[in-house]
């Protein structure tokens, strides 16, 4: 897998990373099941719709309210709902975020709030995420 930068329309370098690419994850790495396709039209459109917040991007792909795709899968299987995007301060990338085990791969609440707002997330769903319990 290539790890050429990719000009997205957002105006930002993307770069799809083989460690996330994988076909089994680990407990420091969690794959994408969705293809990169999918992945980078994910953070097209959280960094359009400004769903940043202290230096990452945050991401989801709706099938309606409360019905979030499964992104990709942690080392024990489960599937991910939410991806965390970061940036190197030229090139970002990203990764399924594992919010029930990882406090740091939970988005703070302006992100839940934003997601909310848009009609994405009812308050119920807001709570798990935030409690960790996707």
């Amino acid at each position: 897998m290539s790890l050429l930068p990719v000009l997205l329309p957002c105006g930002q370098l993307y770069i799809v990373s083989p460690k996330h690419r994988k076909t089994y994850a680990t407990e420091d790495a969690s794959v994408w099941l969705v293809d990169s396709d999918a992945e980078m039209n994910c953070f097209n459109e959280a960094f359009t719709s400004n769903w940043t917040d202290d230096g990452f991007a945050w991401g989801l792909i709706s099938e309606g309210l409360n019905r979030l795709a499964i992104l990709g899968k942690n080392y024990q299987d489960y599937g991910l709902r939410i991806a965390k995007f970061r940036s190197d301060a030229v090139n970002w990338h990203g990764y399924p975020a594992d919010n029930n085990n990882r406090p740091q791969d939970r988005p703070r609440p302006v992100i839940l709030d934003a997601w909310s707002h848009n009609g994405l997330i009812s308050k119920s769903l807001r709570s798990r995420i935030q409690g960790g319990r996707l």
